[in-house]
């Protein structure tokens, strides 16, 4: 028996919770599923199962505890929270305790795992509390306590952490996102520093962010580690000795655990500082400093990030980077690989945060030589409208065009690469569809460039 609070994860005698009206959303064969559903409030809808629970809402994490025997204080978790860097930082991490048999799981924007293995998709990047708790009972099933979840704003601000010991976190970067939702940039700080304010034992952070003042004034323990590849006096320091055609960069690290050289295929620097947010967090699990170095040849970057595909002489990019800061750090470090030219695929999201899309049409015009602007998730938005903000920020020096079909604007700019050429298609990543009004349409950038090169 699993308790759940969305229709798309009933099993067979599941126990529906119905939060704000959840049950609504109910169909008949999804009601036979369930064995019972409960409500703080008498449901009307034609069924003998319903369950009237008082207070249900402040109760329902407790008797899920309860009754799947969960003790959360046995789980040792570490929270990444940032703008950006979040999934790859999250993703790299797990990766590099399964290269070194520790047992782990993670949680974020693509999925949920268990020692590598997928356990299930997810619809937010930190999802519901009720989610968090059947993923934990997976992982107790497993014997695994060592847990690394991808925390956003929007998550923290809406309390779905609750319950859980915030025994780590790391902090990547903070800049302009979500504005829909917190509306200004105090909030969306705000939000974002509670995570650091209950951190009880290690936070990590990265010194070289602007807001990292704001950081160490909230955290109040005595583990503090400072990321920089500016400032030699940062906790750990690293500096980038060069970056391979192939992805491979070459660094050189010192830290509190000790000095190396080593690299990573991972293409960008800005991803070393993602790796390094863990590195406090690994260090306590009794890695080997010398053990981390010699994982991180053999990590690969996840899913959406940075994905190569090779054609000709040329790179194919595909990235899920969908903030200015996002877009102008990816950029650059891709000019590092020595293209003669670069063409960029770009767009914004319908029904989100309009200023930052003139934003990155700006950072788009440092790095782009041409620029295709198409549509991205467009939502109840005018595809055209969207594009038109995104033109207002490109200068006047930048060639670009609006081709609003995806699937068209990536066949023209592959059709157009010559010879040591480099194509970024970013905004999607790993996602496999468009949402256009209130449908979503299966679409893959990388299966489109397949389809395009085959």
């Amino acid at each position: 028996m699993i308790y759940v609070d969305h229709s798309n994860d009933i099993e067979q005698d599941s126990i529906f919770i119905s939060i704000n009206g959840g049950h609504k959303y109910l169909s008949p064969k999804e009601i036979q599923l369930v064995s019972e559903i409960w409500s703080s409030e008498p449901l009307t809808i034609n069924s003998d199962k319903t369950k009237v629970i008082p207070d249900l809402g402040s109760k329902v994490l407790q008797i899920i505890e309860s009754n799947y025997e969960l003790a959360l204080k046995n789980f040792e978790n570490f929270f990444i929270t940032g703008t950006n860097g979040k999934t790859t930082s999250a993703q790299l991490v797990s990766q590099i305790l399964n290269l070194n048999n520790i047992s782990n799981g993670v949680m974020g924007t693509l999925g949920s795992y268990i020692n590598g293995e997928s356990i299930a998709s997810q619809r937010l990047t930190t999802e519901t509390p009720i989610f968090i708790r059947n993923f934990l009972k997976k992982c107790c099933d497993r014997n695994v306590t060592k847990i690394i979840y991808e925390a956003s704003s929007i998550g923290i601000a809406n309390k779905r952490l609750e319950g859980l010991s915030i025994d780590h976190s790391g902090f990547t970067n903070f800049t302009r996102d979500h504005l829909d939702y917190h509306k200004n940039m105090p909030n969306y700080l705000k939000a974002k520093l509670e995570l650091v304010e209950n951190t009880k034992n290690s936070f990590t952070y990265n010194l070289d962010d602007d807001s990292s003042n704001n950081w160490i004034k909230a955290f109040a323990g005595e583990n503090k580690f400072s990321i920089s590849s500016i400032k030699p006096s940062a906790d750990i320091f690293f500096s980038v000795r060069k970056i391979c055609s192939d992805g491979k960069v070459v660094f050189d690290i010192n830290s509190p655990w000790g000095s190396s050289e080593g690299y990573a295929p991972v293409f960008t620097d800005f991803n070393l500082l993602n790796i390094l947010i863990g590195l406090p967090f690994l260090m306590h699990q009794g890695l080997a400093f010398d053990s981390f170095i010699s994982s991180l040849s053999s990590i690969s970057l996840p899913a959406g990030r940075q994905k190569l595909i090779k054609y000709k002489s040329n790179k194919i990019f595909i990235d899920h980077a969908h903030t200015p800061d996002a877009v102008e750090k990816l950029l650059f470090g891709l000019s590092k690989l020595e293209s003669l030219k670069t063409t960029l695929i770009i767009g914004a999201g319908g029904n989100r945060d309009h200023g930052k899309r003139s934003l990155m049409g700006s950072v788009s015009s440092k790095f782009a030589n041409h620029i295709i602007i198409t549509s991205d998730n467009p939502r109840e938005e005018d595809p055209q409208l969207i594009a038109d903000m995104i033109a207002e920020g490109i200068e006047e020096t930048v060639s670009f065009e609006v081709i609003l079909d995806r699937d068209k604007a990536i066949a023209k700019a592959i059709k157009q690469l010559t010879c040591n050429e480099t194509l970024v298609i970013i905004g999607k990543g790993h996602e496999d569809y468009q949402i256009i009004g209130d449908k979503r349409v299966h679409f893959s950038d990388e299966e489109e460039v397949n389809k395009c090169i085959t």
